[in-house]
């Protein structure tokens, strides 16, 4: 019984001892995605790296479901070394490289992809294929691949909830302190309407004029555009089923405001088609931007050309020189480094690019 009791007791130590070596060995894991994406949209995953054995090479072979994601770009994150993605064929090959092992864990690379349009709702694996000869990782001392456990990161892929009946929506609609812009209201899966009214809030924003969009005929306005909320109203006797511009609101930014979103508050009072039936629609939220700055524009001008690329560049190359650092961060991410000069220049030379976040 003795014996029994003391094979068991070793069984368990080799057990933990076993557990532990294998929570210690080395791993690649790409994150899985919190979020549900839908079909055409885009999103990103990090590679993170822990219990780094020292590291001066990865040539890493991404497996995905190219049916349904499109690999995008591919940031390099780690402090010394570079990235480079070459396509080969249908399969993405990422090389990283480094003239001495690098030891830090954490983000090496952040993976930016896009849910293709006809992606079958579900889950996507995103990991690497098998290291061989020529894929894994390396160390600088005899170039020898190391034995990493990789980890798969999942995505899933949802198409997102239906909109209700109808549904009135803003546009995306960006001012500086003292301007005065055009905000349009739109509205969507019209079932046929032939009397809306609504209540619109706003706040530290003056409205000066509010215009009929074609959308809906018999448009009647509130009695004064100082009214808050501010009345609008729709009348006919038969139905609508258009859908689009429902109505377009000018606001005048005061000169004093400061950056951020200035809400808007849309009250869906009544609605009703030509048969006396009440239509379901609803309001989604919206706001005015208030951002007194331009991506891109880096000195200040009021414009993004070819000035603002010489300014940053001098700025990166470490000149002397006067930036707008909100500005310069043309791609949003909270940083002004290279990828900022490689977004404005790309921008400048046409690409189908955004500016900011």
């Amino acid at each position: 019984m003795k014996r029994t009791i003391s094979l068991l007791l070793v069984a368990v130590l080799l057990l933990g001892v076993m557990s532990i070596a294998a929570a210690e060995e080395p791993a690649l894991t790409v994150q899985s995605v919190a979020e549900s994406v839908a079909p055409g949209e885009s999103f990103y995953t990090d590679v993170v790296l822990s219990r780094n054995p020292g590291v001066a090479a990865l040539v890493l072979d991404l497996d995905y479901d190219h049916t349904a994601l499109r690999l995008d770009a591919v940031d390099g994150v780690v402090d010394s070394g570079t990235w480079d993605l070459d396509t080969v064929t249908e399969d993405d090959v990422l090389l990283w490289y480094s003239s001495a092992n690098v030891s830090a864990d954490g983000t090496v690379a952040r993976l930016h992809f896009t849910a293709l349009e006809s992606a079958a709702e579900g889950q996507y694996a995103i990991t690497f294929k098998s290291p061989d000869a020529w894929r894994g990782v390396f160390n600088d001392t005899d170039a020898a691949a190391l034995s990493l456990a990789y980890g798969a990161g999942y995505v899933t892929v949802e198409n997102p909830a239906p909109l209700p009946a109808a549904s009135i929506y803003g546009g995306k609609v960006t001012a500086r302190a003292g301007e005065t812009v055009d905000f349009p209201l739109y509205l969507a899966d019209n079932p046929g309407i032939a009397f809306l009214k609504l209540r619109l809030g706003y706040g530290g924003l003056t409205l000066a004029k509010a215009e009929n969009g074609a959308a809906l005929s018999g448009f009647q306005p509130g009695q004064s555009l100082s009214n808050n909320p501010f009345t609008l109203i729709w009348n006919n006797a038969s139905n609508s089923t258009e859908n689009g511009v429902l109505a377009t609101l000018r606001f005048t930014v005061p000169e004093t405001a400061e950056d951020g979103d200035y809400a808007l508050t849309l009250e869906v009072v009544e609605a009703y088609n030509e048969a006396y039936e009440k239509v379901n629609v609803s309001a989604v939220p919206m706001a005015l931007t208030v951002r007194n700055f331009i991506y891109g524009d880096v000195n200040r001008d009021g414009k993004i050309n070819g000035l603002d690329g010489i300014r940053l560049a001098q700025y990166l190359a470490d000149w002397d020189v006067q930036v707008d650092m909100s500005a310069a961060d043309v791609n949003g991410d909270g940083r002004v480094n290279g990828l900022d000069g490689i977004r404005l220049a790309q921008y400048l030379a046409d690409w189908d690019v955004q500016l900011g976040k």
